[in-house]
């Protein structure tokens, strides 16, 4: 997590701050190596850096362009911050939402817990959501979370938001809520009686930070697709785009807007593929190729190349999925895109029918499976149908901690 590491790096120094003898100052020196470290932020070998610790030593100054200015070797020890996968590590909640929580680890902001991670916890709504498990331990806003890293990427630029940041993806498994001290308090420290985290750690304020929101959830989800979330997939597809001739008239921008919206069009009227899963969303249009006239209508297909996600579930997954219908034999679910989600009777342990005006599935311990009620069930198989574009599935209670998310 931490590391000193020694550094070289060329400081540059305007000459008009150079005094009559050519000199400069160690402690301007100093200053505008702080400001050149704090610019760069991080490093994808050596993490994020923290603080300058010591200095060894400043060369002699070298003068290397037209300007005049000269730049000064120096050499440094500087402490780094870095994530791995495998560590434990400490971070804050500031945003929680149905499918997560997002941390805030020193200076990581955007670590991902999913609910998938969260073993025993089941999602409360309200003014002030929070995960809740069984022992009535929340995770909420302010929390001290600690979690073990399943996943870092560096981002080098990503729009106009993100730059030199890395994001992680978290897991509560073997890993409790703690207090900064290590001790093992019966529910999660918030963040305002702790010194120790108001210290150390920063609050981040998501809901003004919309558009950021957007592109770093975006990134998760490229991250949580190469560690185990199926669910979830990046592709990138070459279709043909065939533009109308009356199209063709306006200027190079409305032509390209025009492309776009026709593959927005042909992207949902395609509603799934067998391999792919269903298509949610084109992200980025990677390339236009050269068009070609078609002699009858004088339309112009354009081949393109653009990148997007797919929602695609798969045997062995564990799923959440919202009951729609309530049948005697067992119960349809609703997940994303997937309408024909079939939970049988025989898959329910312990559960029987009770029919009634607003039949439901009933245990001893009185959890019930109704009409709109969340389910977490495990994928038994999948089946696609070609005629209407669409994937069925059966899934099971049959495993552990499976089943209501809210009783």
């Amino acid at each position: 997590m931490f590391s000193e590491v020694e550094l070289l790096r060329d400081v540059a120094v305007l000459a008009e701050n150079l005094d009559r003898n050519g000199l400069v100052s160690r402690r301007y020196i100093v200053t505008r190596l702080l400001e050149d470290l704090l610019k760069e932020k991080a490093n994808k070998d050596l993490g994020y850096f923290l603080a300058v610790t010591s200095l060894k030593s400043i060369g002699n100054r070298e003068t290397l362009d037209e300007s005049g200015n000269v730049f000064f070797p120096v050499v440094f020890k500087c402490r780094t911050f870095m994530p791995f996968r495998g560590e434990v590590l400490e971070g804050v909640v500031h945003h929680i939402y149905r499918f997560g929580a997002f941390l805030q680890c020193g200076p990581v902001k955007y670590a991902f817990l999913s609910f998938r991670k969260m073993p025993n916890y089941r999602y409360v709504s309200g003014e002030n959501p929070a995960f809740v498990n069984d022992e009535l331990a929340k995770i909420e806003n302010n929390v001290v979370v600690r979690f073990l890293v399943l996943g870092v990427r560096w981002i080098e630029k990503r729009g106009e938001i993100m730059k030199r940041d890395f994001v992680m993806l978290a897991s509560l498994e073997v890993i409790v809520t703690v207090t900064l001290s290590g001790e093992r308090p019966p529910s999660p420290v918030n963040r305002s009686s702790s010194s120790a985290a108001e210290s150390s750690l920063y609050l981040v304020n998501l809901r003004s930070e919309r558009k950021t929101f957007v592109t770093w959830y975006a990134i998760l989800l490229e991250l949580a697709s190469e560690f185990s979330y199926k669910m979830f997939l990046k592709i990138q597809l070459s279709w043909n785009v065939v533009i109308p001739a009356e199209s063709l008239e306006s200027n190079g921008l409305m032509l390209q807007r025009s492309m776009i919206l026709r593959l927005l069009d042909d992207f949902a009227s395609k509603k799934a593929s067998k391999d792919l899963g269903y298509y949610l969303a084109v992200t980025t249009l990677d390339n236009i190729g050269e068009g070609k006239v078609r002699q009858n209508t004088g339309d112009v297909l354009f081949p393109v190349r653009f990148s997007g996600i797919t929602f695609k579930i798969f045997r062995g997954e564990i799923i959440e999925g919202i009951v729609h219908k309530v049948l005697k034999h067992g119960v349809f679910l609703r997940c994303g895109p997937i309408e024909n989600i079939y939970l049988s009777n025989m898959k329910m342990p312990d559960y029987r029918y009770v029919p009634g005006e607003d039949p439901e599935f009933l245990n001893d311990k009185l959890s019930k499976i109704k009409k709109d009620v969340v389910i977490r069930t495990i994928v038994l198989g999948t089946k696609w149908l070609e005629a209407e574009r669409e994937f069925q599935a059966l899934v099971s209670l049959e495993g552990d901690y499976l089943g209501p998310v809210f009783s």
